[in-house]
């Protein structure tokens, strides 16, 4: 028979945050380091910290060490305690900052790539957690989009050609042709000659019109 679903209590973040601090202080010493247990909260969202040196091994290959020890942690704490309001993060030797700044590069550089190319790029598997660092990454950058594929523990980031944003298959929209037969590209092109930065686009569009004329769509090239 299904479990009955868990009564809702009132649980203190305050008393959330001081579980999972407890937690990590025995876990550190039990694994033979020192570090420092910190909690930070903002209305529902607590962030655990622990700083110190030798905590490497605590992170693991990809932060992995790190995800297990955060579902531990909530574990002694949020469920221990039946909270369900408050969202818990842990945080060791400044990983998760450092892994974020490295991936919005990373996530920079595979846009700048698709958007030359044309081409979409299937990511490695990732964590929820950086899965939603690329998304939040290339929210903003035009032309591409973003979406993640497959299950855990193989689900990835997928980064596709998106023109003007419209999130649609198709052939590039530069090339439409307008009222007097004349496209997008072709009024730049005609417009270069007096606009820095109008001849800077039009360079930037010229591997899109190569695209469109050997009639590749979005949908074509991400497959």
């Amino acid at each position: 028979a299904p479990r009955p679903p868990r009564e809702k209590v009132d649980v203190d973040p305050a008393a959330v945050g001081q579980a999972a601090s407890d937690f990590l202080t025995g876990l550190v010493s039990a694994f033979g380091t020192t570090g420092k247990v910190s909690v930070s909260r903002e209305e529902d969202e607590i962030e655990v910290r622990v700083d110190g040196t030798e905590l490497g091994l605590l992170v693991g290959p990809g932060g992995n060490t790190l995800m297990a020890i955060q579902d531990l942690t909530r574990v002694a704490s949020q469920r221990r305690l039946g909270d369900q309001d408050t969202r818990l993060r842990v945080d060791i030797a400044g990983y998760r900052e450092r892994r974020k700044q490295a991936l919005g590069r990373f996530a920079q550089k595979v846009a700048e790539e698709v958007v030359a190319t044309g081409q979409a790029r299937r990511l490695e598997p990732m964590n929820s957690a950086d899965r939603k660092i690329v998304h939040d990454t290339l929210i903003e950058v035009a032309g591409v989009s973003t979406r993640s594929e497959g299950e855990d523990p193989k689900r990835r980031v997928v980064v596709e050609p998106d023109y003007l944003g419209l999130g649609t298959p198709g052939p590039h929209p530069y090339t439409a042709m307008g009222p007097t037969g004349t496209s997008v590209l072709d009024a730049i092109r005609a417009a270069s000659a007096f606009d820095d930065e109008r001849r800077d686009i039009y360079h930037q569009l010229l591997q899109a019109e190569k695209m469109a004329a050997l009639g590749q769509t979005v949908s074509g090239v991400a497959h």
